[in-house]
């Protein structure tokens, strides 16, 4: 059994790489080429990815809570029942992924890439999707979306529902699609663009108000 825990792999070569269930936790992988690797079960608890080479790898129900993933490459990755708790998604590019079923309760996904990916079911109670990329293809079917973040995010060809954006806490900059209307004042405000302290603070009271901690996971509920 391999256990590389903390190890650091910088810009490791392990393309196609069967390192299905294998310890993880903590490891530096930033750069490192991992595209097709069968990464289903490992553990990668808080590993370093920033910026690795992910396309098309097997991380199926894969551990990643808190890990970074920073402009990670993910495309056509099957992330399907995967645990991504509070993991730093910020760029990543998940064009064509599969995180249906994906655990993403708090995590950040500010400017992530999202055509196309398939977030059926999902859970991302919490999540910062600020400037996240969305098309028509994207699939928001069932996912569970309360307490999210959104900002600067155009939702015009996108199939979500009004209850889904009604879960949400967003401002005058997000374009919704036809047909659903703007949420209450309490949870959609007005901000001036630039001004992110203010509506971070706004989005972290109404969390506050309604029993969600994002650092707390007795309080997300699947809901």
């Amino acid at each position: 059994e391999v256990k590389w825990q903390g190890a650091n792999l910088w810009e490791v070569e392990l393309k196609g790489a069967m390192l299905e269930g294998v310890e993880l936790k903590g490891v530096i992988l930033g750069g490192a080429e991992l595209k097709g690797a069968n990464l289903e079960g490992a553990e990668l608890q808080r590993a370093d990815l920033r910026g690795a080479e992910l396309k098309g790898a097997n991380l199926w129900r894969a551990k990643l809570q808190e890990a970074y993933l920073y402009g990670a490459k993910l495309q056509g990755a099957d992330l399907r029942g995967a645990e991504l708790q509070e993991a730093d998604l910020i760029g990543a590019e998940l064009q064509g992924a599969d995180l249906s079923g994906a655990e993403l309760q708090g995590a950040n996904l500010w400017r992530a890439e999202l055509q196309g990916t398939d977030l059926k079911r999902a859970k991302l109670q919490g999540a910062d999707l600020t400037e996240a990329k969305f098309d028509g293809s994207t699939n928001l079917t069932a996912a569970l979306l309360r307490f999210v973040a959104v900002r600067f995010v155009d939702f015009k060809s996108v199939d979500i529902n009004q209850d889904q954006i009604n879960a949400m806490f967003g401002d005058q900059t997000v374009t919704l699609p036809k047909g659903v209307s703007i949420p209450p004042k309490e949870q959609w405000i007005e901000t001036d663009e630039d001004d992110w302290e203010t509506f971070t603070k706004a989005w972290s009271d109404w969390q506050a108000k309604h029993g969600f901690d994002p650092y707390d996971p007795s309080t997300w509920k699947d809901t």
